[in-house]
């Protein structure tokens, strides 16, 4: 696969899953660019809030930090380092929240 603006070839690793997370899990996002700290007024690292925003009778996914701005994924820099602090939303989903930990250990850790 190559990069529509570079026109180089984009190279995965085997080694990083790709999982689902739900909205209204929350993050900490760690090592924000500079660029994207001044746009948003956030720091370096943040705990964010995964979220989707209807535009245009579709979904697009987001991170919402504590000041309530949000950015879309895909302004999100390549490399950028996520946290997973909690897959649910809300004390009500603690059980499916243990579920899901003890899936991921199982698939992740082995």
């Amino acid at each position: 696969m190559t990069s529509p603006k570079t026109g180089r070839s984009l190279l995965w690793s085997r080694q990083t899953p790709a999982i689902c997370v739900p909205p209204g899990a929350r993050l900490l996002l760690r090592y924000i660019p500079k660029d994207l700290q001044e746009q948003f007024d956030v720091q370096a690292t943040e705990e964010v809030n995964f979220v989707q925003l209807l535009k245009r009778r579709s979904t697009q996914d987001a991170v919402r930090f504590g000041n309530g701005r949000a950015v879309l994924l895909q302004w999100l820099k390549y490399g950028q380092h996520v946290e997973v602090l909690c897959l649910c939303y809300g004390e009500s989903r603690e059980e499916e929240h243990q579920q899901r930990e003890e899936e991921y250990r199982r698939i992740f850790v082995g």
